[in-house]
């Protein structure tokens, strides 16, 4: 398998970081964002599931943002299938979630399939 990293820098100083992993029978592009997460509702009182909004922005600081409607149980399931955070991180995240208006998780690489089963990408 390989991997191979690219930054380019923008006139504005930008850095855009795109990573494409590649092995014999898949080609896998990954996109760099930022995730914040807006609990719309009265904070939960207990594990429930409960509604989110979740909102993407690429960051790399380009335009592109994107909000989705989900919700807490969704979008953990979500976190750990299509991105390569660890335990800890997303055990931390599920915590704030149930603790806070708003989350956010910065810098996380999240896969082109992911991002396309939510809509961020339009044909």
């Amino acid at each position: 398998m390989q991997t191979r990293r690219g930054t380019s820098v923008l006139p504005n100083g930008h850095k855009v970081v795109c990573v494409l992993i590649a092995d014999r029978d898949n080609i896998r592009h990954i996109m760099r964002v930022n995730l914040i997460a807006n609990v719309n509702a009265p904070l939960p009182q207990d594990a429930g599931t409960f509604p989110v909004s979740l909102v993407i922005k690429p960051a790399c600081g380009l335009p592109g943002t994107f909000e989705y409607q989900t919700d807490s149980a969704a979008l953990l399931t979500m976190l750990h299938r299509r991105t390569d955070l660890n335990g800890s991180v997303l055990s931390e995240f599920k915590k704030n979630l149930s603790n806070s208006k708003q989350v956010r998780l910065l810098g996380v690489d999240l896969r082109d399939q992911a991002l396309e089963e939510i809509g961020y990408f339009i044909d």
